[in-house]
């Protein structure tokens, strides 16, 4: 769970300009667990699927869901709640 500012509402755009950020962060997040060899070729598929690109195709390894919960908390914040799912088939580091 992550609180925004209270201003975030629950447009379409307030909640795919989350739903990139924090793909973006979890994909970052991710490269130092795979071996060196899959660390540039994994990416997003727009707008929240984390995949490992091959020669010839994409292989979906997980994904980000972003949901603003009701109300607000004290500060004039929201909440809103993070799922993400991600299958590293690719072997970490260790």
């Amino acid at each position: 769970m992550l609180e925004v500012p209270s201003q975030f509402s629950r447009s379409v755009q307030s909640l795919d300009a989350a739903v990139r950020i924090v793909s973006l962060a979890v994909v970052e997040a991710c490269r130092p667990l795979l071996r060196e060899e899959y660390r540039l070729r994994l990416g997003l598929k727009w707008p929240n699927d984390i995949y490992i690109a091959s020669e010839n195709s994409l292989e979906k390894l997980g994904g980000v869901l972003v949901e603003p919960l009701p109300g607000t908390v004290s500060g004039g914040t929201r909440r809103i709640l993070i799922g993400q799912v991600i299958n590293l088939p690719y072997n970490a580091t260790n």
